[in-house]
């Protein structure tokens, strides 16, 4: 979801467990009320991507939510307290992909997940990103995503309190693409 000014926009779940539509419901309605400290980069409030994780479960039979500010599997399997960085909107590469690129994709209206492993230090700046998997395969959304992606500029991530040179996962929903600046 981004975050401007406070307020989410454009909330989405997506990943979910088979059967949870109403916990992803709640999430997005809930994120939707939310109010957060706006971040600040170069002196100013600005819009970033915040990813998170929700995990429910029962154990002994009382129910637990789970809220983690990453998508890493090590750490929320044993609850660490890290918060993911968060790529700054307007550093990411405002570039026209070629038609052809991704032209299958919007033939066949296709929406698919792509996850990436992303390192960056503890200054917010991107030292490698690398494609971990896309589905589905053969529309050219981990390829896209890359491009997209490359050189982003992040608020750093955070370790126990600390700013930390850190890679983390990194899940990127692939809308429909006719929202997509394509090249002729």
């Amino acid at each position: 979801m981004w975050l401007l000014w406070g307020g989410a926009l454009n909330p989405v779940t997506y990943r979910s467990t088979p059967g949870s539509n109403a916990l992803d419901n709640e999430v997005v309605s809930a994120l939707k009320r939310c109010r957060f400290m706006p971040a600040i980069y170069n002196g100013k409030p600005a819009q970033v991507l915040f990813l998170g994780t929700v995990l429910f479960f029962v154990t002994d039979d009382k129910p637990h939510l789970r809220i983690y500010a990453n998508q890493n599997h090590d750490d929320i399997e044993k609850g660490n307290d890290f918060i993911a960085p968060q790529m700054i909107a307007e550093t990411a590469n405002n570039v026209a992909l070629p038609k052809n690129e991704l032209l299958k994709g919007r033939i066949y209206h296709q929406k698919g997940v792509v996850e990436l492993a992303i390192t960056v230090d503890a200054n917010g700046n991107q030292k490698d990103i690398k494609l971990l998997s896309e589905d589905p395969v053969g529309f050219n959304f981990g390829d896209a995503t890359l491009t997209l992606l490359s050189g982003a500029k992040y608020i750093p991530g955070f370790r126990n309190g600390h700013p930390v040179d850190c890679t983390f996962n990194h899940y990127v929903l692939a809308l429909p693409l006719s929202r997509l600046r394509l090249k002729n």
